[in-house]
């Protein structure tokens, strides 16, 4: 049969006690630790995610500039087409001057 006596008075009880206690100091720091470790990689998480929406905003920036870059490449297309349509004009009229004045010259010949 177990003693009745007053808890204080068995040596084994005692010991469960403050086992108890020890699993409850034990649990209480976990927990502590658990709840900081959880504030600094939150912390560390949120500056990840604020960097990688910094750089998703900086391809943004570069998809601009492309962009810039392709107005740039059309406006040279545009004025090298008009240059060669000006060249292009300059060797007609040489041309034609060419066939006006051999035809003056021409007709020059057959006068006599």
């Amino acid at each position: 049969m177990p003693p009745t006596g007053p808890p204080s008075s068995d040596p084994s009880h005692n010991e469960r006690g403050s086992s108890l206690v020890e699993y409850a100091l034990l649990l209480g720091l976990i927990a502590v630790v658990c709840v900081s470790a959880l504030n600094v990689l939150g912390h560390r998480a949120e500056s990840n995610i604020v960097a990688l929406s910094d750089g998703i905003g900086g391809a943004q920036v570069l998809s601009d500039a492309d962009a810039e870059d392709e107005s740039s490449d059309e406006a040279e297309k545009k004025a090298a087409e008009e240059q060669a349509a000006e060249d292009q004009a300059v060797a007609d009229q040489a041309a034609k001057d060419a066939a006006e004045k051999a035809a003056a010259e021409d007709g020059s010949r057959r006068e006599p």
